[in-house]
């Protein structure tokens, strides 16, 4: 694919622009209070930023929260990964168009997960500014002028359970997900459902918490909630165990920790292991992928939402809302958390939620956001440069 991007600049003479240096930067953003569930609890963000430099100036930005217990990665390895040679052949590259940037990530087989999304959101970010042009342009030609994204209440006590739930209730939310598979769900489900009320949408999250008998026997005992849906009730692995569940209860299974590939949305897909797939940009690999992964969904009648990794910040929630704009029939919207999660965004412009959950769709060229390299560098742990 490099080959044929050079091909077409040479034979056309017309402008183009040219990778000049790479950054790779491992950064915590500090959270304004811990967020638990089964399998973690996290204090700051664990992010991978990647950073382009083209020759005319123009900077793009990529984001991705690499999870060991997710993909298997954490910040460190995708770091090396990326260092290891992954990225050398995008340095010196020229593209005539945010197109031409798409149909070089289509060709880069040797990356994928976080590593992938960190790269092609910077390289979309970067070409799409220097030509003017929105990453929208990638997405198709639907745009939903605003989204509502869903509230999530982490797996902390009752109390403060109840405190989220209020906010929620006040904010004007109608769909909320709760974090389960501790030994207190029963009384948490049964105070949060009690200030929410009978109208809002509840649904679970157990993080693989659960084996498939006990998946089944724990959503029996939270029926009584109003549950919609549960989310990889089982480990991610036990595709087996996934579609046991699924066709042992009335309520819909989400796969999320289990589809992190398009390999494993086409397996799930063709098992029947589930009803919906939760497609998070960073362990997906970036917005090309969740595409794909939406076709293969809609091939096979299979639901899907909009996931987030905790503490995005405004470049992954950038790029996550011009997903929820421009693919249709998203069923929950999950993300830009901004400010009410992270102590200091690395982007200019607040992605932030408002009342209800209501997001508007993000104008301008890239993904529509501007970094502050101040804050960015400020909560670097490791800063390394391809040239």
């Amino acid at each position: 694919m490099r080959q044929k991007i050079l091909w077409r600049i040479s034979l056309g003479g017309r402008m183009s622009t040219r990778v000049k240096k790479i950054d790779i930067l491992e950064v915590e953003l500090p959270f304004k209070r811990a967020f638990k569930h089964a399998q973690h609890e996290r204090k700051s963000s664990g992010s991978v930023f990647v950073r382009i430099h083209l020759e005319d100036g123009t900077t793009g930005y990529g984001e991705a929260l690499p999870r060991e217990y997710v993909t298997g990665e954490d910040p460190s390895m995708v770091s090396k990964k990326l260092l290891n040679g992954s990225l050398t052949g995008l340095v010196r590259v020229e593209f005539l168009s945010l197109e031409d940037a798409a149909d070089f990530m289509r060709g880069k087989e040797d990356l994928d997960g976080p590593a992938r999304c960190a790269v092609e959101l910077a390289l979309l970010d970067a070409v799409g500014k220097c030509y003017g042009e929105s990453v929208r342009l990638v997405l198709g030609d639907n745009v939903a002028s605003e989204v509502y994204y869903s509230g999530v209440i982490s797996a902390g006590s009752t109390a403060s359970a109840a405190m989220d739930a209020l906010k929620f209730k006040l904010y004007g939310f109608g769909q909320v997900k709760v974090k389960v598979g501790l030994k207190d769900d029963i009384e948490r489900l049964r105070a949060i459902r009690g200030i929410l009320g009978a109208n809002v949408d509840l649904r679970v999250d157990a993080n693989c918490a659960w084996s498939e008998d006990e998946a089944i026997d724990r959503i029996a005992k939270l029926r009584q909630f109003g549950v919609s849906a549960v989310e990889q009730p089982v480990r991610a692995t036990d595709i087996k165990g996934l579609k046991k569940v699924t066709g042992s209860v009335a309520e819909r299974i989400i796969a999320d920790e289990s589809i992190c590939t398009i390999d494993d949305a086409r397996e799930l897909a063709a098992e029947k292991a589930c009803n919906m797939f939760n497609i998070r940009l960073s362990k997906c690999g970036g917005l090309l992928n969740a595409l794909e992964i939406v076709r293969i969904a809609r091939e096979n009648s299979i639901s899907y939402q909009l996931g987030c990794q905790v503490g995005e910040s405004g470049v992954l929630s950038a790029a996550g809302r011009h997903f929820a704009c421009c693919v249709e029939d998203i069923e929950y919207f999950e993300g830009s958390y901004g400010r009410h999660l992270l102590k200091e965004d690395v982007t200019k412009e607040d992605t932030t939620f408002g009342r209800k959950g209501r997001a508007v769709s993000l104008d301008g060229p890239g993904l529509g956001v501007s970094v502050a390299d101040n804050v960015l560098e400020k909560y670097a742990v490791r800063i390394s440069t391809i040239e």
